[in-house]
């Protein structure tokens, strides 16, 4: 990795698509991280990053200015109050964020846990007070070693969103002496976790800002499981010869088709529905509540694509663009069960493709190129049989996506697929083979690996490549 980017690095953000393109054949994880802070460090920065690796041992050699005195009274007061409100903003925190997810038995659990700490914390603290200050210095050096060596496994040193907090945190801590500031570059640096925890919060509140407004786009296609469920039921019952009543279906389509379009809107639909329905045409069923289904993802995508315009330069969220083009893409084929493996609306699909388009003309990543290449093989599968020019078009988009993740074995299966639809053939079972041969070496990790019904679906094809599928 590092003889591939020497000088700048893959990237903070880049080390998991650098490490997919050299890992070794029988790895079956797509890993973000090494689990090696500074290996991490000089992948992700290259060169720069010595500098990085160098200012740790330095923050920890430090500074120890202190006498052979006992440390300050009051300590232990001081460890009690911090220690206390720690607890008491931990445990408001872990109810607000798991409130859904625990009962009250749980959060009693994680209040004694706090008071535990409290006590601790006290404790420790009392005992500090009777130490000599390099007694002190000492111990801060072996908890800062054993924080340095959980943020290895953990990864949470080096991450992209708090290497430079972590580093920032060490250089403030290691800059004071046990007895106080020293000097105004102590006094500046102190000041240096304020200023990053500050941008931490106004990050924070970008982000639930973000999430307030994917919530009111989900609120869009929501009620379409309702809807779905109750064509099925409604289906069900039909053919099982029973008396049905639509009404249940009708008001779960006007509930679905309200959030998205006009009144006047909702109405049309909903009339198109209750005539289809009256007329016992099945088709029109269908149509109609796929016109309410495409109708709400369209207005989602819209919501969704007006979010990811909003977003400024700094952090901005790869979410609401990703989930726009999922909303067009499926436009129209989840209405009544299982996804239509045929595309339904097809100017919706068109947009989801041009959306696509702009995420990979962001720059490269792995994540845009799989969601155009899949798009790709759905125009792909759809098509009777596709023209050369637009076969030109859309089999370099299954290869990027290839290329991209190398022993990925979906990828070369769907990189097979459409070389066969181009018409190489032998080409083509090279590249089923070599899908396979991917697939069995991802046994580390089964989960990793295709599913028997792809498995299937691949040797089918390689016997109508070579010409024996009667066989």
């Amino acid at each position: 990795l590092v003889a591939m980017h020497p000088l700048f690095g893959a990237g903070p953000a880049g080390v998991q698509e650098a490490f997919m393109q050299v890992k070794p054949p029988l790895c079956p994880e797509d890993v973000t991280s090494v689990h090696s802070m500074f290996v991490d460090w000089v992948v992700a920065l290259g060169a720069t990053a010595l500098a990085w690796c160098a200012l740790v041992p330095a923050v920890f050699r430090g500074r120890v200015e202190v006498e052979d005195a006992p440390a300050r009274d009051g300590a232990s007061v001081l460890a009690l109050r911090i220690a206390g409100g720690a607890a008491a903003a931990g445990l408001v925190l872990q109810a607000f964020v798991e409130g859904p997810a625990i009962d009250p038995a749980s959060l009693v659990l994680r209040a004694i846990g706090f008071a535990l700490f409290v006590g601790i914390a006290a404790c420790a603290a009392r005992v500090l007070e009777s130490l000599e200050g390099r007694v002190i210095a000492g111990i801060a050096l072996g908890t800062a070693t054993l924080v340095l060596m959980h943020c290895m496994i953990e990864t949470t040193a080096w991450l992209p969103g708090s290497m430079v907090l972590a580093i920032a945190l060490l250089a403030a801590g290691s800059s004071l002496a046990p007895g106080g500031a020293s000097g105004w570059p102590a006094r500046l640096a102190a000041k240096v976790p304020l200023a990053v925890a500050g941008l931490a919060a106004l990050c924070s509140v970008q982000f639930r800002a973000l999430d307030a407004r994917l919530e009111q786009a989900a609120e869009l296609v929501r009620p379409l499981a309702a809807m779905r469920d109750e064509f099925q039921s409604f289906a069900q019952s039909r053919a099982a010869g029973q008396a049905t009543d639509a009404g249940p279906l009708v008001e779960a389509a006007r509930a679905a088709a309200q959030p998205a379009g006009t009144p006047a809107d909702t109405e049309r639909l909903v009339s198109q529905l209750v005539a289809a329905l009256a007329a016992e045409r099945v088709q029109e069923v269908i149509a109609a509540l796929q016109s309410i289904d495409g109708s709400a993802r369209r207005a989602a995508a819209r919501e969704l694509a007006a979010i990811d315009a909003s977003q400024g330069a700094i952090a901005p969220s790869r979410v609401p663009l990703e989930a726009a083009i999922k909303q067009l893409a499926a436009s129209g084929r989840r209405t009544i069960g299982p996804r239509s493996t045929n595309i339904v609306d097809r100017a919706a699909f068109d947009e989801a493709c041009a959306l696509a388009d702009r995420q990979r003309s962001r720059g490269p990543s792995v994540r845009a190129a799989a969601m155009r290449a899949d798009l790709a093989m759905e125009e792909l599968r759809s098509a009777p049989a596709p023209d050369a020019a637009r076969m030109a078009e859309l089999e370099p988009l299954v290869r990027a996506a290839s290329d991209l993740q190398p022993f990925n074995a979906r990828r070369m299966a769907d990189l097979a697929e459409a070389t066969a639809m181009r018409g190489d053939q032998p080409l083509a079972l090279r590249l089923y083979d070599k899908a396979l041969a991917l697939d069995a070496n991802a046994s580390l990790d089964p989960l990793a690996q295709m599913s028997d019904r792809e498995i299937a679906l691949i040797r089918v094809a390689q016997q109508r490549l070579r010409g024996d599928g009667a066989k």
